[in-house]
């Protein structure tokens, strides 16, 4: 039933990021259609990478997102 979405279909959840030129930079998928956005990106390795003292993602990069992302 973790896999039963709100709009009432199985799914599963793709987070994909991709630079300005359309090509994906980092891509996470596997959790149920269930999971909030919000929760599947804080267990990213994305999420980690931006919150690393030692990050390889530049300081003035921003990711362009929904509610679930939070303005950080």
């Amino acid at each position: 039933m973790d896999y039963y979405n709100r709009k009432g279909f199985y799914s599963i959840v793709l987070q994909a990021v991709i630079d300005s030129s359309g090509k994906f930079i980092d891509t996470f998928v596997g959790y149920p259609g269930s999971t909030h956005d919000s929760r599947i990106f804080h267990n990213s390795p994305l999420y980690h990478m931006f919150n690393s003292s030692s990050s390889v993602i530049p300081t003035n990069a921003y990711i362009l997102g929904d509610a679930g992302y939070p303005l950080s």
